[in-house]
């Protein structure tokens, strides 16, 4: 659990810099294309995940040709979750995986959805 409270408040504290560090005119553009921070690539797949019963967990790789280790990353499902908490990490290069734990109290059965990952590059590169 506080390995999962550090991640959360390493993303939270990232994601305060960027909305410093960037105008809002830059992070909200007209143009979809253009809506993502310099530097932060976008990867998705669908996905029907299995079952879980409370307590148990569903971890899935997402492609991320982009990703290296040490990049951040933010994961979201385009289904309520109901109850489970969603972790990211960047497994290998070019790998993303998304782990999500069942802490809800009953067995979650999602419906295929739309998992993505949003990738932030660490350091210059």
């Amino acid at each position: 659990m506080k390995s999962m409270m550090r991640s959360f408040l390493v993303v939270a504290s990232l994601l305060v810099a960027v909305a410093t560090c960037v105008s809002l005119s830059t992070l909200l553009p007209s143009r979809i294309a253009e809506a993502q921070p310099k530097g932060v690539q976008i990867y998705s797949e669908t996905y029907d995940a299995a079952s879980t019963a409370d307590g148990a967990g569903i971890t899935n790789a997402i492609a991320a040709p982009g990703a290296v280790l040490g990049d951040f990353c933010i994961a979201s499902v385009s289904v309520d979750v109901v109850d489970m908490t969603i972790t990211c990490n960047i497994q290998a290069a070019g790998s993303a995986e998304v782990r999500m734990q069942n802490e809800s109290g009953s067995t979650v059965d999602l419906a295929s959805a739309t998992w993505r990952v949003m990738v932030f590059p660490h350091g210059t590169r």
